[in-house]
C-alpha cells in the first residue's frame, strides 16, 4: 500500500504521473482532444472564474489566447508534485493569464475545504472522474465550489460504450 495514497485512489499521484508519461506519445492525442472540447465549452459558456482539476503534463490554459480574455481567474488543483512544479515554472509566463492563474497541491476531494465555496462559474473534470474509485466524492467536491447556476464540465472516456450502457 502506498503511504500517500488515500483509500479511494487506485494509485499514488506520483506513481500515476510517472506511468502516464511513460505512454504519453499516444495519450498526448487524447489530451489534445479533451483540451479542444474544454475550449469549446469555455467559449460557449464564457465563465469568469474557472477551476480545473488535474492538469497532467500539459495545460489547457497554455493553448488559449486573447479570445479567452473573459476568464478572470483560473485555479488549478493538481495532486502530483511533478506536474504541479512543472506548471508553477510556466504559469507566470502564460499570456494573457499570468497573474490570474493560481494552483493548489493535493487531491481535490481532500483540499476542497481550503477553496472558497460557491466561488467558481465552471469546474473542469477532464479525463479524471474515471480515475477515482469514489466519483461521488469528487462530484460533491465540485458541486461545493460551484456558484449557483455554475457549470460542471466532465469528460470521461467511453461514456457511451455498449459495456457502460449495459
Amino acid at each position: 500500500k502506498m503511504k500517500n495514497k488515500p483509500d479511494y485512489k487506485t494509485m499514488d499521484a506520483e506513481v500515476y504521473a510517472e506511468n502516464y508519461l511513460r505512454d504519453y506519445s499516444y495519450e498526448r492525442h487524447l489530451t489534445d482532444g479533451r483540451h479542444e472540447c474544454c475550449k469549446r465549452f469555455l467559449k460557449n459558456k464564457r465563465p469568469k472564474n474557472v477551476l480545473e482539476v488535474g492538469c497532467g503534463p500539459s495545460l489547457i490554459i497554455e493553448q488559449m489566447g486573447e479570445e479567452f480574455s473573459f476568464i478572470k481567474n483560473w485555479h488549478l488543483v493538481e495532486a502530483s508534485n511533478a506536474y504541479l512544479s512543472s506548471v508553477q515554472e510556466k504559469f507566470t509566463d502564460i499570456t494573457p493569464f499570468g497573474s490570474r492563474f493560481s494552483a493548489s497541491h493535493g487531491y481535490f476531494e481532500e483540499i476542497v475545504q481550503k477553496i472558497e465555496c460557491a466561488s467558481f462559474d465552471a469546474v473542469l473534470l477532464s479525463g479524471l472522474l474515471h480515475e477515482t474509485t469514489n466519483p461521488r466524492l469528487m462530484l460533491e467536491a465540485a458541486k461545493s465550489v460551484l456558484k449557483e447556476n455554475g457549470w460542471l464540465y466532465v469528460l470521461v472516456p467511453n461514456s457511451m460504450s455498449f459495456h457502460r450502457l449495459l
